[in-house]
């Protein structure tokens, strides 16, 4: 949604590389996709000022969960954040811990038998001291399936992500914090289904006068199935 929201910004979500695949332009700046082949990202990806944008095309799509600010930072952010932000940078900050108990949960349940549950609790430890977690689990069959049983059964997915911070407040002119972030995502096949139409990749390795195979039928004919 945050994406949506950003003045001169435009996303698509491809599938080429997951369920959560994206590709972002800022003001028309992205990343080249060369298939499989990773290459220098031109628009910053930061998770409380770590980088996290090197993929293998496209841009990382983390795990939105209790989040302090967004910021979609517009043009070259060279200056600041150094070299693969030629076209701008996206800068995500978590919530910190605090010094009061919170706590929340949340589940989820959709098609294909999508499922999902994420719970925040915030715990202090003493007045100058204060933990917070984060969990969350994701699944689903997906909406593709494969006809072929040597392949992959489906276009499924199970993600499961957990995140924990401390902050410690010795005196006041100093502040700790500490934290750790750990992400497992499990994907199945890639979310598309044939079209008939061959890629600037695909061509360029085949040759021009290659004919796709049609053993499932084309889109929009097929919407659900892959070999």
């Amino acid at each position: 949604d945050y994406l949506q929201l950003a003045p001169n910004v435009s996303f698509g979500e491809s599938g080429e590389t997951g369920n959560r695949s994206i590709k972002i332009s800022i003001r028309g700046v992205g990343d080249i996709d060369l298939g499989e082949v990773s290459t220098a990202n031109s628009i910053g990806y930061y998770l409380d000022e770590l980088s996290v944008g090197s993929t293998a095309n496209g841009v990382i799509n983390p795990q939105l969960y209790d989040i302090e600010r967004i910021e979609v930072l517009r043009g070259p952010q060279g200056t600041f954040f150094g070299r693969n932000a030629s076209g701008g940078a996206l800068n995500l900050t978590t919530k910190l811990p605090v010094d009061t108990f919170e706590a929340s949960v949340k589940g989820n349940y959709g098609s294909f038998d999508s499922k999902g549950m994420s719970g925040v609790v915030n715990i202090p430890l003493s007045d100058i001291a204060y933990t917070r977690f984060v969990a969350s689990y994701e699944d689903s069959d997906g909406f593709l399936d494969n006809v072929n049983p040597a392949g992959t059964k489906d276009s499924g997915y199970e993600y499961k992500h957990l995140r924990g911070a401390i902050r410690i407040l010795p005196n006041e002119r100093l502040t700790i914090d500490a934290s750790f972030t750990y992400t497992d995502e499990d994907e199945g096949a890639d979310a598309l289904v044939p079209t008939g139409v061959l890629d600037l990749d695909t061509k360029s390795i085949f040759g021009g006068s290659t004919t796709p195979v049609n053993t499932v039928g084309f889109y929009p004919d097929n919407q659900s199935r892959f070999d």
